[in-house]
């Protein structure tokens, strides 16, 4: 019922929408004059990004929180307002589902016990060009024969948590020796995860302990600085540890992706 009640209410607006331009457009020349001379038009002064942090001001929203508040606010309505082009709906934003969108956001903010990053999504193009690198990364995942989905994932978390790592240290909210030891907080912890395995499933094959090992990882949750940190940013460190060779999955992952970093090295050198 609520699902029909919604249709016909988004049928209502685009109906009424289309009914005001057909008054417009088929009104008399004098009644379109006096139409324009009501117009206004509203210039910024040229600043928008301090406009915008001007009038959200206005709304109590704290200093500290107030850019992230409106980059998430900006991005969130311009997905609405993309999905109702698509669907052939006015671009309109209704009042009370922005209200509860603004709400929600500050409230995730406002927590200063979780991390939170404002940075934008990742660019399709950066990804795969991260996955046509084959950094050592990706290459301890397919040692464990991961597959596509599970490579494309690890890459987003790699970039993501390089960008939040740079983010937070850029605006002081996390002290740089914090990165220090939330990644031997993580050793200790795939430390721990391995030897367990070895015990519980040192009767599969070498590649399925590893997967194994890689996603009962990949659930772990630790924090930086006293601090929530996002589920990304704790899977894209382990993996910025896995590319230096710090971890792996793999039970002999050190020596098999070293001995391809040498042949590799040698190769580049005879070139």
């Amino acid at each position: 019922m609520a699902r029909r009640e919604r249709h016909f209410a988004r049928r209502s607006v685009a109906e009424g929408d289309a009914g005001t331009r057909r008054k417009v457009l088929q009104c008399t020349v004098e009644t379109g004059v006096e139409i324009v001379r009501r117009f206004s038009l509203t210039l910024g002064a040229g600043d928008a990004w301090a406009e915008l942090r001007q009038a959200a001001a206005v709304a109590a929203i704290g200093p500290d929180v107030l850019d992230d508040v409106l980059r998430d606010v900006l991005g969130w309505v311009k997905r609405e307002i993309a999905e109702s082009l698509q669907s052939g709906r006015p671009a309109l934003i209704c009042a009370g589902a922005f209200r509860t969108h603004l709400r929600a956001i500050r409230q995730r903010l406002d927590s200063r016990l979780v991390l939170v990053s404002a940075a934008p999504g990742i660019d399709a193009r950066a990804i795969s060009r991260e996955l046509q690198a084959v950094q050592t990364y990706i290459r301890q995942l397919e040692l464990v024969n991961a597959d596509d989905a599970q490579k494309l994932d690890a890459a987003t978390d790699f970039l993501r948590a390089s960008i939040y790592r740079v983010e937070w240290a850029d605006r002081g909210i996390v002290h740089p020796a914090s990165f220090g030891e939330f990644e031997s907080e993580l050793e200790s912890t795939w430390r721990r995860m391995r030897a367990k395995s070895a015990i519980l499933n040192g009767h599969r094959a070498v590649e399925q302990r590893g997967l194994l090992l890689y996603l009962e990882c990949c659930e772990h949750s630790a924090k930086l600085g006293g601090l929530e940190t996002p589920a990304e940013f704790c899977r894209g460190s382990l993996h910025a540890l896995a590319n230096h060779l710090r971890i792996g999955w793999h039970p002999d992952y050190a020596g098999l992706l070293r001995g391809r970093r040498s042949r590799g090295d040698a190769t580049r050198k005879a070139t």
